[in-house]
C-alpha cells in the first residue's frame, strides 16, 4: 500500500475462508445494502461506473452488449481506469447498522476482462460512547463532513451518488487516507473498545466474471466476539471492477441509547408513520435484533424479511411458502366466521430484539401478494421466565459459539417456551395493511405478566399458505431489565461496545 492510500490497520488473528458453495445468511442481513442505509463515502476513481452500484443487492447485475457512454462500455458494478500511476482504488461504505460479519459474498458478474485482480477487505467500529454536546460532532458525521467529496456526493442522494468520468487527486486521496487514520484515533482514546482498521479478508485473487466464476464467498472466522463495524473499505490491487459486495452479519444494538430515545420520545417528534404511539416500541425490527429463527417452509422467501424496514418492494422481500400439498380438492368456508373450513397451514417464529410483557399492537402487511396472500392468519406470544433470558444471555455473551452450535441453540425454543393467544385466527386480503390492537380488544391480553415472565416470540401461523411481507410487534420494552445493577429482567451492556448479551441479539 502507498502513503498515499494507507490506512493504519491492526491484524487480529482474523482466518477468512474461501467457501465452495453460497453459505446459509437466512438468519443474517446484508449489511452492505443499499435498502439497508448503507451509503458510499469516499471511491478514488469511478471513471467507468461509480462505487455505488456494489450496493444494489436487490438487482442482479445487468449487461447489454451494445451500451456504451463516453468514458466506454457500460457495466454495472465499480469498475476504475486502468491505473497508470503509484498506489490502487479502494473506496468505503458506511453501513447502515452496526453489526457483525460473518460472510462476505463477491460477484465479478460480466468483469470478464476487466475485474479487480485481487482485493482485501477492511472494517473498523467508529460508534462512540461519548456524549457530545453537539450532534454533529460525531465522529461518523464528522468523517462525512470532512471526506473530499463526501457532502456532494450526499447531497445528490441520501444513500450516495458518486459521477461516472470523475477521480480524485492524489491531494484529496491522501487526505482521506489521514482522515481515516485520525478518525481511528479519536474515537480509540473516547471508548472502550477498539477503534482501529482490521483486516476481514487478506489481500485474494479474484475470478472473472463469467457465469462460472463470478461469484465468491468468504467466511470471516476466528474473529473476536467484541469486534462490532461501522464502516467497511474495499481495495482494489491495483485496480478494476467488482460488480456486487455483500456483507452478511448481524445488526448490534446498544440497548439502553434505544431506550433512552424511546422514553425521550413522548413529544411525538419522528414517529414511525405505522406506530402513531410514541410509548410503543417496534420490538420485532430488524434493527433492535429482531429476526425469524424457524419456519415450516420457505420455499419462496425467508422470515427475517417479515422485520425488514420499510416497506417490501416485491414479493420476495418477504416471506412465502409453498402451494400446501394436501390442500382439499374443493375450498369451503365457514358460513358464519367466512374462514376456509380447513387447519392447514404454514409457521414461522420470530424472535423479539427486545423482550415485552404486553404487546399493544401488531401490524400485518400483504403488500405486493395479489394472488398468493395467505386466507387468514393465526399469532402467539411465546413466553419465557426471565431468569432463563438471563442465564441464555450470559451464557451466551460468555463462549464464543460456532455457527452450528448457535444454530442449534436457538432451534430449541419449543422446550422453554409457553405458547399464548395473541391473534385469533382472522382473514386477509390481497396487497393490504391490517393493525390489531389490545386497547380495542382485537388482542389478547396475558393479565399482566408477572416480573419473572416476559414475551420473547411470536409464531405466526398462515393459513393454508401463502405469503406475508411485514409482521410488526409493538409494545412496552421490558425496562426493569436496565436497572443500575443489570439484575433483573434481561441482561443490559452499559457500552456500545459490550458482548453480544448486551447487544440483545442471542438472549435465547
Amino acid at each position: 500500500m502507498t502513503t498515499s492510500t494507507s490506512t493504519s490497520t491492526t491484524r487480529t488473528a482474523t482466518t477468512t475462508m474461501l467457501l465452495h458453495d453460497k453459505p446459509n445468511t437466512d438468519n443474517y442481513i446484508n449489511l452492505l445494502d443499499a435498502e439497508a442505509n448503507a451509503r458510499v463515502l469516499f471511491a478514488t476513481d469511478e471513471f467507468f461506473a461509480t462505487a455505488e452500484n456494489l450496493l444494489n443487492a436487490s438487482t442482479e447485475p445487468r449487461f447489454d452488449p451494445n451500451e456504451y457512454c463516453e468514458q466506454g462500455k457500460v457495466l454495472d458494478g465499480w469498475e476504475s481506469r486502468r491505473r497508470r500511476d503509484a498506489g490502487h482504488d479502494w473506496c468505503l461504505v458506511e453501513l447502515g447498522y452496526r453489526g457483525t460479519i460473518e460472510f462476505f459474498e463477491i460477484d465479478t458478474a460480466f468483469f470478464t476482462g476487466n475485474h479487480a485482480p485481487r482485493i482485501s477487505i477492511q472494517g473498523i467500529d467508529l460508534s462512540s460512547n461519548v456524549n457530545h454536546h453537539h450532534q454533529d460532532n460525531t465522529p461518523s458525521l464528522l468523517l462525512r463532513k470532512n471526506l473530499p467529496g463526501c457532502q456532494e456526493r450526499l447531497q445528490r442522494s441520501n444513500s450516495g451518488a458518486g459521477v461516472r468520468g470523475t477521480c480524485m487527486t492524489k491531494h484529496e486521496i491522501d487526505v482521506a487516507s489521514q482522515i481515516l487514520n485520525d478518525c481511528a484515533v479519536a474515537v480509540g482514546n473516547n471508548n472502550k473498545h477498539d477503534a482501529k482498521w482490521h483486516t476481514l479478508l487478506p489481500m485474494t485473487p479474484l475470478r472473472p466474471g463469467y457465469e462460472e466464476t463470478r461469484l465468491h464467498y468468504f467466511q470471516v472466522v476466528n474473529v473476536p466476539s467484541e469486534l462490532r463495524f461501522t464502516h467497511l473499505r474495499l481495495n482494489y490491487f491495483p485496480d478494476g471492477g467488482v460488480a456486487r459486495w455483500k456483507a452478511w452479519g448481524r445488526i448490534c444494538v446498544d440497548l439502553k441509547s434505544k431506550i433512552k430515545n424511546f422514553q425521550n420520545s413522548n413529544d411525538g417528534s419522528n414517529q414511525d408513520p405505522n406506530n402513531p404511539n410514541p410509548m410503543m416500541l417496534e420490538l420485532s425490527s430488524m434493527e433492535l435484533g429482531g429476526r425469524g429463527i424457524q419456519c415450516s417452509n420457505q420455499h419462496y422467501g425467508v422470515p427475517s424479511n417479515l422485520c425488514r424496514p420499510k416497506r417490501g418492494k416485491d414479493m420476495g422481500d418477504g416471506w412465502e411458502t409453498a402451494r400446501h400439498p394436501d390442500r382439499p380438492p374443493i375450498v369451503k368456508t365457514d358460513p358464519v366466521t367466512g374462514l376456509v373450513m380447513n387447519d392447514l397451514s404454514d409457521w414461522c417464529v420470530l424472535k423479539l430484539g427486545v423482550p415485552t410483557q404486553r404487546v399493544e399492537r401488531v401490524l400485518l402487511d400483504t403488500a405486493h401478494f395479489k394472488g398468493n396472500y395467505p386466507e387468514s392468519c393465526m399469532i402467539e406470544a411465546g413466553i419465557v421466565p426471565v431468569s432463563l433470558v438471563n442465564a441464555n444471555t450470559t451464557n451466551t455473551a460468555n463462549r464464543n459459539m460456532d455457527d452450528a452450535t448457535a444454530a442449534a441453540s436457538l432451534e430449541l425454543v419449543d422446550d422453554n417456551v409457553e405458547w399464548v393467544p395473541l391473534l385469533r385466527r382472522t382473514k386477509l386480503a390481497a396487497d393490504s395493511i391490517f393493525v390489531y390492537e389490545r386497547i380495542k380488544g382485537e388482542l389478547e391480553d396475558f393479565n399482566n405478566l408477572s416480573n419473572n415472565r416476559v414475551v420473547c416470540y411470536v409464531r405466526v401461523h398462515i393459513f393454508p399458505d401463502g405469503g406475508l411481507s411485514r409482521v410488526r410487534i409493538y409494545g412496552t420494552p421490558f425496562l426493569s431489565s436496565l436497572s443500575s445493577n443489570g439484575s433483573n429482567g434481561v441482561v443490559a451492556s452499559s457500552s456500545s461496545s459490550g458482548p453480544v448479551g448486551g447487544d440483545l441479539m442471542s438472549y435465547l
